[in-house]
């Protein structure tokens, strides 16, 4: 390495060395500037005033008495901040009377339906039933037909012998 490249690495680190000092600087100021202005004090810290006589300001002389009410700005927010409300709430109101009434009228027709469907289905089944019992009178006649054809008087019947032979009886 040359005299010539020792200086300018020398001039390279101080001006290095100068930096990291004024960020240094910086980073303290900034860290002094998000502290919270007022701190907690030790129990045996003196605390000093800047108050005449040290003397310290009557909190009823800062806030108006509660009985003197809001003065006229505040009258105004309020009035004004009550009269939106109220008129939000009407808007939503009437939306959702509208809502239920369309959700009644719907629950309504429902129900209507159903009673319909119920009453169609009972009368289906119904009918249905009553054509089964139709179909079982005609073959009851038809059997007793059958059985007045071929000597109905007879209170016995021969059944052929379904056992088999070696069962005991």
């Amino acid at each position: 390495m040359t005299d010539e490249e020792r200086r300018e690495l020398d001039d390279a680190m101080q001006a290095h060395d100068r930096l990291m000092t004024e960020d240094e600087a910086w980073m303290a100021r900034r860290e002094a500037a998000r502290e919270a202005p007022v701190r907690e004090t030790a129990p045996d810290d003196v605390l000093y005033r800047d108050s005449p006589n040290n003397a310290q300001a009557s909190p009823a002389a800062a806030d108006p008495a509660p009985g003197d009410g809001p003065d006229a700005y505040s009258k105004a927010i309020i009035e004004f901040v009550v009269a939106w409300v109220d008129e939000k709430l009407t808007k939503e109101g009437a939306q959702w009377r509208k809502q239920l009434g369309i959700l009644k009228n719907q629950l309504k027709s429902l129900g209507q339906d159903l009673e319909i469907d119920r009453a169609n289905g009972i009368e289906v089944y119904c009918s249905g039933l009553e054509r089964r019992l139709a179909i079982v009178e005609a073959e009851n006649i038809k059997f007793k037909a059958m059985l007045g054809t071929t000597g109905g008087d007879a209170d016995i019947i021969d059944l052929p012998d379904w056992r088999k032979r070696n069962d005991a009886a």
